[in-house]
């Protein structure tokens, strides 16, 4: 007991002292929480804690997989889920804790036009971050934050061809009843009103290109996060879907490997370039390419449009 009160005494001044605990008082709830939790974030509180991980990722694994423990964090610290375990970050109550997901059901978007977001998967503890801290950008821009957005990193989706992995684009499926797999029962719904949906058990490019349609039906667009180190598998079949349903992409591209970095409002660059097209009629429908990176940090120019 003495230990564990020197533990807590520490953690009072000191929150990072949680990574170098013995693994039994970091599976100690009164440890984290009494007054551990609450202390770490008036401590760091010039800290973003939006974007910092590391207090979760210092729990024990049985912690990072128990959702009262997950969800108490990110209601206290708004941090990221990329350390959560057990399926936590898919959660819906926990991203709705983390501000990545609204009540979808019940919110009316200002807009009629729909977006889908094509971006790397950023929900597990090895990927990157640069993604979800778009996505947490983009929800509070006031102009983005009016489109209903489909966010495929939210949810996960099977594979309809187990010959190939999760993202080969060897493997024919575009998305489509026709290419993909899956018998189209396991991919298609019909609702009251005979209007087609995916389902649970869907193809994941059968979703994402429903979605894309009707971004496409809608007048809406495609937002393509591209890291400093390039597209995805997974972005490279998305583009060549947006091609087939004649979709209008804005691509970002950097020289940083952080999302607003040194200051630069990355989020406002890209809310304007939708904003003109929209003033412009969508007068042009080519892929659009908007850098996001550093202005002060020598990067390779691209042209404004390309042909998707």
């Amino acid at each position: 007991m003495i230990v564990k009160d020197a533990v807590i005494q520490r953690l009072f001044c000191d929150g990072g002292f949680l990574n170098i605990v013995g693994e039994s008082m970091k599976a100690d709830k009164d440890v984290l929480f009494t007054p551990t939790l609450s202390n770490f974030c008036m401590v760091n509180a010039d800290m973003d804690m939006k974007e910092n991980p590391d207090f979760l990722r210092g729990m024990s694994e049985n912690l990072r997989a128990d959702k009262d423990v997950v969800l108490a964090a990110l209601t206290q610290l708004g941090l990221e889920l990329r350390c959560a375990l057990g399926g936590l970050n898919h959660d819906v109550d926990c991203l709705k804790a983390a501000g990545m997901l609204d009540d979808e059901e019940t919110r009316v978007y200002d807009c009629p036009e729909k977006a889908t977001l094509s971006l790397k998967f950023s929900l597990g503890a090895m990927c990157s971050p640069y993604a979800i801290k778009f996505a947490k950008k983009m929800g509070r821009d006031p102009f983005l934050k009016q489109f209903r957005t489909f966010n495929p990193n939210l949810g996960s989706k099977p594979n309809c061809d187990e010959n190939f992995n999760y993202t080969s684009m060897d493997n024919p499926c575009r998305g489509t009843l026709k290419t993909c797999k899956f018998p189209d029962d396991r991919n298609a719904a019909f609702d009251a009103n005979d209007n087609m949906k995916p389902k649970e058990t869907s193809c994941w490019r059968f979703a994402f290109r429903f979605h894309q349609q009707e971004s496409k039906e809608s007048n809406g667009f495609m937002i393509q996060i591209e890291e400093m180190i390039g597209l995805g598998d997974g972005q490279k079949m998305e583009t060549a879907m947006a091609r087939e349903v004649n979709l209008k992409v804005f691509r970002t591209f950097t020289n940083s490997m952080f999302f607003d970095g040194d200051g630069w409002d990355s989020i406002k660059v890209i809310s304007k370039a939708i904003q003109e097209w929209y003033d412009s009629g969508c007068a042009n429908a080519d892929l659009e390419n908007i850098f996001v990176g550093k202005p002060n940090k020598a990067y390779l120019k691209r042209p404004k449009y390309e042909t998707l």
